[in-house]
C-alpha cells in the first residue's frame, strides 16, 4: 500500500481507452488504461480511478478519500456535436434578425472542410442547421452599437416567444439579442422569464458566453452551448454522483478548452467550453514539461484510438485561438488551438470505390467493437491491424500484458483490404501505415506552416496511446530532429496527466472598438474592471491571493481588415507609450504569422477585444519521474522482426520493456521500446535517450530510415 497522504487525479476519455494518471505527493506517477464506455461514459470515469487505485495497493475509496483534485478532460460535449445528438434548441433573436444563424458567413459553404469537398461544388452545402427556421422566435427589443437602448424590451413578446417553444417540445433555449454585449440587460431579463416560465429548459445567453461583436459567431456560440448543454450537464451530474458515493467530497475539475480546469457545476452551465477539452489537456501537460526540460517551441501531437489532435507551444506558451470551427459553423470562444482528424489506432482502412487506392479513416472501430485483434467482433482492418502484422506491437504485451491481441483475425482483416487492392497483405499493412502518417504529417504542415512556423524549428511531443509507433516517421517526414515520447509510461496517458496538472482558468472579453491613438483611460478603465472581477472570482472560489496571477491581451487588426491578431498587453498603468507599444507588438505578430512586409501601417490600427485571463494555481508535487506499479525493471527482451519503411523489409529491432527505462538508457535504431500503455517505435537513423524525469528524447540524424 502507498503510504503517501495526497493525490492529483486526471482522467480523459477517448474513443477507445478511458486513462488515468495519479501524482502522488512524492512526485510519483501511477497509470491506469480501460476500454471506454461509450453508452454512459461515466462508467469508465469510475472504473479508470478504481484502476489506478488498484495499481498503487489502496481501494478507491482511499485514494478518493486522499485526493486533493480529481480532473477531468471530456469528450462529451465534442462527440454529441459531430454524432449530432444534442437538444432541440430554440432560439430567440431580436426582431428583424432570426436568421443571422441560417445565413452564415459568406464563407459557411467552406468553412472546416477538406480542400477535395470544396472543390466538389454540389457537395459544398451549408450544413445541417443547429437551429431550425421553426424554432427561432423573434422579440420586440433593441441596443444600440453604444449600449442605449433605442427600443424597450417587449416582455408580452419574450414571453409569447418562450411559450411557444416550449409547447414545441424544445429542451434549451438561446438568447442573443443584438448589442447584448454592450448592454446585457435585456438578455438577462428574458433569461429569467425562461427560468420562470420553464424551470426545466436549459438556458444560454449570449452575453454569458461570448459577450464580443460578431452577430453570426455570437449566436453559434450561444447555439452551441445550448445544444451541448442538457447532455452535458447530465454526463457530469452522474460523474458527481458516482464519485462522491465512492468517497469524493468536493467537486470534479473540468478541463475547459481555455487551458485550465473550473468546477463541474460552472462546466454544466458554460458546457460549450468544454468542446476539445481532452486534447486541450494534452498540450498543457506538454507546455508544462517543455519549461521544465528547456524546450521553447513544440509540437505537440495525441494518437489515440480515434483521432489525431495536434496544438502548438510557441516560446513556452501554448497557441491560442478566439475562433474556433465545428462542423462548419465558426464561433467566437476563447481557447488552446486544436486541430484533429479522424486518425487513429482504431481508423479503418478500406479501398476508395474511385481510384481503388487505400483509404484511411476518418471512420473508426471504436471501443467497440474495436480493431480485429481485438477479438470484441470488428472484421474491418485498421491502423493497430495494421501495426500489429508490421512488427511494432507485441500481441502478449499490449496494454501492459492487460491485453492479448489476435494475429490471425488482424491477417485476416487485413487480407481483405489487400485482396481489393492486389497488394500482398505486408505491403497492404505498410500502406495503412503510410497514408495514416502522411495524413498526420499534412495536418501538422497546415498548422505549423500556415501559421508562419517552419515544424523543423520545433521539437515534437507525441503521446496517446498510438502516437510513439508513429513519432519516428512523422519527424523525418517532416525534417524534426528532436521527438520527445514524455515521461515514458505516461505518455500513453498524457491528456489525463495533462489534466492532473492543470489551475484554475477563466477568461474575461470585453468588446472595445476603437481606432489608434488609442483612449488610455478607458483601456485602464476597462482592464481595471476586469481583473476586478477575476481576483474576485478566484478569491471566493478560495485561492489565496499569492496564487492568482493575472494576464492581459488585446486584439488588433488593421482599418477595413476583418480578422484579428491577439497580442500580450504588459500590466501596470497604461500610458501613450504603453500604447504605442500593443501597436508595435500587433506588427511583428502580423509579420511572423503572414510574412515580412505583409503589414500596412498607413491603413491605421482597430482595437477591438481587450481580454484578461486570470489563474488560480492549484497544488502540485514536483514530479519525480518515477512511475509506481506495472511490470518490473527495465529489461532487454531480446529482438523482433520489424517492418523498415525506408527497406520497404522487415529488419531485426532490439526491444526493450519496462515501467520506465533508468536515466541514461540509449537505444540506437532500430529498436523498440514496450510500455504498459504505448511502444516506441526507435527506427534506423534516429537514437533514443532516456532523461532524468523519464522522458525518452529521440534524436534524428536527418537521413531516412
Amino acid at each position: 500500500m502507498s503510504s503517501a497522504s495526497r493525490y492529483l487525479c486526471g482522467i480523459d476519455i477517448g474513443g477507445t481507452f478511458t486513462d488515468c494518471a495519479i501524482v502522488d505527493d512524492r512526485g510519483r506517477i501511477t497509470t491506469a488504461k480501460v476500454p471506454s464506455t461509450p453508452a454512459n461514459p461515466a462508467e469508465a470515469f469510475v472504473a479508470a480511478l478504481a484502476s489506478g487505485a488498484d495499481a498503487l495497493g489502496i481501494t478507491l475509496a482511499e485514494l478518493l478519500g486522499s485526493a486533493e483534485q480529481v480532473m477531468h478532460g471530456t469528450t462529451v460535449a465534442t462527440n454529441i456535436v459531430v454524432q449530432r445528438r444534442g437538444a432541440k434548441v430554440g432560439l430567440l433573436a431580436t426582431v428583424g434578425h432570426g436568421e443571422a444563424i441560417l445565413h452564415m458567413r459568406g464563407t459557411g459553404r467552406t468553412v472546416g472542410v477538406t480542400v477535395d469537398r470544396m472543390l466538389d461544388i454540389p457537395a459544398s452545402n451549408k450544413p445541417e442547421p443547429l437551429v431550425p427556421r421553426a424554432l427561432i422566435r423573434e422579440v420586440v427589443e433593441r441596443v444600440d452599437c453604444d449600449g442605449d437602448v433605442v427600443v424597450q424590451l417587449d416582455e408580452a413578446s419574450a414571453e409569447r416567444a418562450i411559450r411557444e417553444l416550449v409547447d414545441a417540445g424544445v429542451e434549451a433555449i438561446a438568447i442573443c439579442f443584438l448589442w447584448s454585449f454592450t448592454n446585457p440587460a435585456h438578455e438577462r431579463r428574458v433569461k429569467e422569464l425562461v427560468e420562470q416560465l420553464a424551470p426545466g429548459v436549459y438556458v444560454t445567453a449570449s452575453s454569458d458566453v461570448a459577450p464580443v461583436w460578431g452577430e453570426y459567431e455570437r449566436t453559434v456560440a450561444t447555439v452551441l452551448n445550448s445544444y451541448v448543454g442538457p447532455a452535458t450537464q447530465t454526463y457530469l451530474d452522474d460523474v458527481t454522483r458516482r464519485i462522491r458515493e465512492a468517497g469524493f467530497d468536493r467537486d470534479v475539475m473540468i478541463v475547459e478548452c481555455t487551458g485550465g480546469v473550473v468546477p463541474a457545476p460552472l462546466a454544466g452551465k458554460e458546457a460549450l467550453f468544454t468542446l476539445g477539452s481532452g486534447p486541450v489537456a494534452g498540450i498543457m501537460g506538454s507546455a508544462y514539461l517543455a519549461a521544465e526540460i528547456g524546450i521553447r517551441d513544440v509540437i505537440a501531437v495525441d494518437m489515440g484510438g480515434t483521432s489525431f489532435d495536434i496544438g502548438l507551444v510557441r516560446d513556452g506558451r501554448p497557441v491560442t485561438t478566439d475562433i474556433s470551427v465545428v462542423d462548419q459553423y465558426q464561433y467566437f470562444v476563447p481557447a488552446v488551438d486544436v486541430r484533429s482528424i479522424g486518425a487513429g489506432g482504431g481508423s479503418i482502412a478500406g479501398v476508395d470505390e474511385v481510384s481503388g487506392g487505400l483509404l484511411v479513416g476518418p471512420e473508426s472501430a471504436g471501443a467497440v467493437p474495436g480493431p480485429a485483434c481485438y477479438s470484441r467482433g470488428g472484421t474491418r482492418a485498421t491502423v493497430t491491424d495494421a501495426d500489429l502484422l508490421l512488427g511494432y506491437l507485441d500481441p502478449e504485451f499490449f496494454l501492459g500484458g492487460r491485453m492479448t491481441l489476435d494475429r490471425e483475425l488482424a491477417e485476416k482483416a487485413v487480407a481483405g483490404v489487400a485482396a481489393a487492392v492486389g497488394m500482398s497483405p505486408v505491403a497492404t499493412a505498410a500502406g495503412i501505415v503510410k497514408v495514416v502518417e502522411f495524413a498526420m504529417a499534412d495536418l501538422i504542415r497546415k498548422v505549423t506552416i500556415e501559421r508562419g512556423f517552419d515544424p523543423r524549428d520545433f521539437a515534437l511531443f507525441i503521446y496517446g496511446g498510438a502516437g510513439a509507433v508513429h513519432g519516428v516517421v512523422l519527424a523525418q517526414e517532416l525534417g524534426i530532429k528532436k521527438v520527445v515520447v514524455p515521461m515514458g509510461t505516461a505518455a500513453g496517458v498524457w491528456s489525463a496527466l495533462g489534466a492532473a496538472s492543470a489551475n484554475v482558468v477563466h477568461v474575461y472579453r470585453v468588446s472595445n472598438p476603437q481606432s489608434a491613438p488609442f483612449d488610455v483611460e478607458q483601456l485602464n478603465a476597462v482592464y481595471g474592471q476586469l481583473e476586478t472581477q477575476a481576483r474576485a472570482e478566484l478569491l471566493e472560489q478560495g485561492f489565496d491571493a499569492s496564487l492568482v496571477t493575472v494576464e492581459r491581451h488585446a486584439s488588433l487588426r488593421h482599418h477595413y481588415q476583418i480578422h484579428e491578431v491577439e497580442v500580450p498587453v504588459a500590466g501596470g498603468t497604461i500610458d501613450e507609450a504603453g500604447a504605442a507599444q500593443v501597436i508595435a507588438d500587433f506588427e511583428a505578430a502580423y509579420e511572423a504569422l503572414y510574412g515580412k512586409g505583409s503589414g500596412y501601417s498607413a491603413a491605421g490600427f482597430e482595437l477591438t477585444i481587450l481580454k484578461v485571463v486570470a489563474t488560480g494555481s492549484l497544488w502540485k508535487p514536483e514530479l519525480s519521474g518515477t512511475a509506481v506499479g506495472g511490470v518490473g525493471e527495465a529489461a532487454t527482451r531480446g529482438t523482433r522482426r520489424i517492418y523498415s519503411p525506408a527497406a520497404e523489409d522487415f529488419v531485426d529491432a532490439e526491444v526493450f520493456r519496462g515501467v520506465a527505462l533508468p536515466a541514461g538508457t540509449v537505444v540506437v535504431g532500430p529498436g523498440l521500446v514496450e510500455l504498459p500503455w504505448t511502444t516506441v517505435v526507435v527506427h534506423a537513423g534516429s537514437r533514443a535517450e532516456t532523461d532524468s524525469l523519464g522522458n525518452l528524447i529521440i534524436t534524428l540524424d536527418g537521413k531516412d530510415s
